[in-house]
């Protein structure tokens, strides 16, 4: 890829037909509505920066789509925006990095001072200093993803259903009871993520600041599965800094986001985990990897599939990961049935169906189960943890095989399965669609009360109890104390990817990958 004078080719097209344009400020010109005007800078963006052809004005057209944020294009794809940006903001030209971040820059692609002194100091706010961060948050979804319904539920799933909803049904009235119980500790106010949209749109403009925004909670959801929520937000974290870097892989030639469209199957995925730097691992990275490169391919743009059987669809495709982003962005239907909610209707049924086939337990667990059950002990196995023995048990094997019984171990959250099957997951949202208007609540605030208030039932871990936005808060505290800056510095720098750039906090000992491995997992 060349170095052309982007400036002065470009100032010439611009100047033409649009007078606000300087060359440190493209974007009024970028933002005309001027069709004509579009097609010449898509046109030169194509032939000049992208070496011309069909593949050039593709990636010139996502550029422009991405800066006016109005996806007309049908070519158009926001995480592939994102990937055409940064490949040309390389080139350290004045317009392409203006496309970004939609501010004055300076020469070498940072944000000058001029541009930093127009965003206010938001950020020491008290939480909850607006109405709207507060209770449900706007809708800010595009679409609502569709889930596979088989003609007949799984057995399993009808016998929890009924369970829960049988006449005075003891565990309902127990459910509700721990659904207000997380009301009343914020869960309600669990998603609402508007105030972080707003210090987005402080700091990038009202359309990039939206754009970043959706972009970062839609890593959220693909970096989720296995995670507590604090390693959660400083993998999302970092899963963008390697994206906007345009980080090239370790032992590779390739950079981070083509790697991620390059993978085609778990494998992949797990190979690619492996490559995040030291801290950063977890033993679930290689499906928070899969998951990202699905979101990066365009499998999280809920488009048909003409001639794909629904049970291979995308609709089976990351259900959890998609539902955690969409409640984060305010929709209405889709939820995330995580391991915690799973774990709620498993216990609800009681049957061994919904026990899992692995499961790590504690040390006192296993001692307890041997002592009453001696036969149990074949049904125990070990794993290592970076240097920790991590005990494993079979439930399912050890139930259904009638050596030890239900009774024993049905309040040990771990033992219980951690996901809903494919033909399983639109019946959850179906149903707390159902309990949320009987509650008055949104599916979201049904799902994140619950997964507050049986916290003690399910094993959340303590340290991922509060709303996102205060989980997101003591995550900044910890990176500015870290960094010696002050939180508002923190969050800035996260937001504008300068100077470290990351809300995530890597740990200096111990191997990077699987260095969760053996804690409760969250998502």
């Amino acid at each position: 890829m060349g170095s052309p004078n982007v400036k002065g080719l470009l100032t010439e097209i611009l100047t033409e037909q649009a007078g606000e344009f300087t060359p440190y400020n493209p974007m009024p010109a970028l933002q005309s509505r001027d069709t004509t005007l579009k097609e010449k800078i898509t046109n030169f963006l194509g032939q000049n920066i992208f070496e011309g052809g069909r593949s050039g004005q593709r990636m010139a057209q996502n550029i422009m789509d991405f800066a006016d944020y109005t996806p007309v294009s049908p070519l158009y794809n926001a995480p592939q925006a994102f990937m055409d940006v940064q490949q040309a903001a390389n080139l350290k030209s004045a317009i392409l990095p203006a496309l970004m971040f939609g501010a004055e820059l300076s020469g070498t692609g940072g944000i000058t001072k001029k541009a930093a002194n127009k965003a206010k100091n938001i950020y020491d706010a008290a939480p909850f200093s607006k109405a709207e961060y507060s209770g449900a948050a706007p809708d800010r979804s595009k679409l609502t993803f569709l889930r596979y319904k088989p003609k007949d539920l799984p057995p399993r799933m009808v016998s929890a259903l009924e369970a829960i909803d049988a006449p005075n049904s003891a565990f309902k009235a127990e459910m509700i009871k721990d659904i207000k119980r997380g009301q009343e500790l914020g869960g309600d106010s669990w998603y609402n993520t508007e105030e972080l949209r707003d210090w987005f749109i402080n700091e990038l403009g009202e359309k990039n600041g939206d754009a970043h925004w959706r972009h970062f909670m839609s890593l959220m959801g693909t970096t989720s599965p296995g995670s507590k929520v604090d390693a959660n937000i400083g993998n999302a974290a970092f899963v963008r800094k390697r994206m906007l870097d345009n980080e090239v892989v370790p032992g590779s030639n390739k950079t981070y986001l083509q790697a991620l469209k390059d993978v085609t199957k778990l494998n992949d995925a797990q190979i690619l985990a492996k490559t995040r730097a030291e801290g950063f691992g977890h033993k679930t990275g290689g499906a928070q990897e899969m998951a990202t490169a699905r979101y990066v391919q365009g499998g999280y743009e809920g488009s048909t599939q003409p001639g794909v059987a629904l049970t291979k669809s995308s609709m089976v495709e990351n259900p959890k990961p998609k539902g955690f982003t969409q409640s984060l962005i305010g929709n209405q239907t889709n939820i995330a049935a995580d391991l915690h909610f799973t774990r709620y209707m498993a216990m609800a049924s009681g049957s061994p169906d919904w026990l899992g086939n692995s499961a790590d337990v504690g040390k006192q667990f296993k001692e307890e189960i041997l002592a009453q059950y001696p036969k149990a002990k074949k049904y125990f196995t070990s794993r290592k943890v970076g240097d920790k023995v991590q005990d494993v048990f079979a439930p399912k094997k050890a139930v259904k095989d009638g050596v030890v019984p239900m009774d024993a171990i049905k309040d040990q959250p771990t033992v219980w399965t951690d996901r809903p099957n494919d033909n399983e997951y639109a019946a959850f949202e179906e149903y707390i669609r159902k309990l949320a208007d009987e509650l008055d609540m949104t599916p979201s605030q049904v799902q994140a009360n619950l997964w507050m208030g049986a916290a003690d039932r399910t094993g959340v871990d303590p340290s991922s109890q509060g709303t996102f936005m205060e989980l997101f808060r003591t995550r900044a505290a910890k990176r500015a104390e870290k960094e010696g800056i002050t939180q508002a510095q923190a969050i800035r720098n996260f937001i504008r990817n300068e100077g470290s750039g990351l809300l995530a906090l890597p740990i200096a000992a111990g191997g990077a990958y699987n260095i969760y491995g053996g804690m409760n997992e969250e998502n």
